[in-house]
């Protein structure tokens, strides 16, 4: 899907998808949970989390320079030095963005993206409520999502998929193992160890929501004998 729409409009398309389609179809996109579909036009939910730290840096570099599939694209590189200047990002290291309290790094909605995410659309909760959010977010998985794995531990994330959906996933393992590019953001330098106190002082909720996605997940390679 389009990663320019926006949500109302991945939404739309979703729907439409799910409204219209026979066969299996197999939907990717970054959009905060959902419910779509009823009955048997429900969806199969599948996603994975990361270290909350990692990933906002991740994310904050990602955001300037790309990653390793952009980096021999002259093309790509080019675009996001575009939107980098759109956007009036900063020209700084994420250490110096949490230094100086930038919004990107340090937000209430930068340390709490995960919560946010998993908390949904329709998590009637009130906007700066995380408690309620978080309660929200690990209802939604145990509720909704097939399989919420760890990037941490990919390798059993693509065994699980295997295991629970053969019809779809079947050979995934081998195919990981033998035809796997890593891709790595560009220009990404480790945040201080400062830095990170800092941060895991501030984010608490998503680390919670975290390690409960984590023991879901390890309870689950144990059901499935991995």
């Amino acid at each position: 899907m389009d990663l320019r729409k926006t949500p109302e409009e991945k939404i739309k398309q979703i729907n439409e998808t799910l409204a219209c389609r026979k066969n299996p179809s197999f939907i990717y996109s970054h959009l905060k949970f959902i419910k779509f579909g009823q009955d048997e036009g429900t969806p199969m939910y599948i996603s994975i989390i990361r270290d909350p730290i990692d990933r906002l840096v991740s994310l904050y570099y990602f955001k300037r320079y790309g990653d390793s599939f952009s980096e021999n694209s002259t093309k790509m590189s080019q675009m996001f030095k575009e939107k980098m200047k759109a956007r009036n990002l900063i020209d700084a290291s994420f250490d110096e963005c949490v230094s100086m309290q930038q919004k990107e790094c340090f937000s209430e909605w930068a340390l709490n993206s995960l919560v946010y995410h998993y908390s949904g659309y329709d998590n009637l909760c009130d906007n700066h409520d995380w408690e309620c959010m978080s309660a929200k977010a690990k209802e939604n998985v145990k509720k909704h999502y097939t399989l919420v794995g760890m990037l941490e531990d990919y390798h059993n994330f693509v065994r699980v998929l295997e295991k629970m959906i053969p019809e779809v996933f079947l050979g995934i393992d081998s195919f990981y193992r033998s035809d796997f590019a890593e891709m790595k953001t560009r220009q990404k330098l480790p945040p201080s160890e400062k830095v990170r106190n800092i941060l895991r002082q501030n984010m608490k909720n998503d680390y919670d929501f975290y390690e409960f996605v984590k023991s879901e997940f390890s309870l689950l390679k144990q059901k499935l004998g991995l």
